[in-house]
């Protein structure tokens, strides 16, 4: 009986992504462990439907950590460096996958490549991770304390801030 139940929190959680044309992608998270079980949060898919982004999510006690993967058709499934963000964002070209943390700011682009930007007035754990929204061509990131802009796709903060 321990051995079944060592093996059911060892295995992987997994999803299967459809895309057109009858094409699907399976994408699975890191092994679990007995410590913590991965668990399926979102799939965001780009607007073109050119790939989806994949987040995976545990959780222990007061630890968590979370990790996004990237699924293009045809292609193979793409773990996206420093990817422990809550919430996932595509910019309505589809060049880029916007991620936020608690306090972070991360951009990748299909390539997989990746831009961090820690937001000093960010929200600290147990508060809402930061929400990310278009305002004209500016990320608007807005956290329980402060809602700034930034240029894409060089994270630069800008003067103004969110309306």
């Amino acid at each position: 009986m321990l051995a079944l139940l060592l093996a059911a929190s060892l295995t992987q959680t997994q999803v299967t992504v459809p895309f057109s044309g009858s094409q699907s992608v399976t994408v699975r998270a890191s092994p679990n462990t007995d410590a913590y079980a991965w668990e399926h949060k979102q799939t965001l898919y780009a607007p073109r439907r050119q790939g989806a982004a994949v987040l995976f999510c545990w959780e222990a006690l007061r630890f968590s950590g979370c990790e996004v993967k990237l699924a293009q058709p045809g292609e193979p499934v793409r773990p996206l460096p420093n990817s422990n963000v809550r919430t996932l964002f595509w910019t309505a070209d589809g060049r880029y996958l916007l991620g936020g943390g608690f306090n972070t700011l991360r951009l990748w682009n299909l390539a997989g490549d990746v831009r961090t930007r820690v937001v000093e007035s960010g929200s600290r754990y147990g508060e809402p991770p930061l929400a990310l929204s278009m305002q004209g061509k500016a990320l608007c990131v807005r956290s329980s304390r402060s809602a700034s802009l930034y240029a894409l796709p060089s994270l630069s903060q800008l003067s103004r801030s969110c309306e």
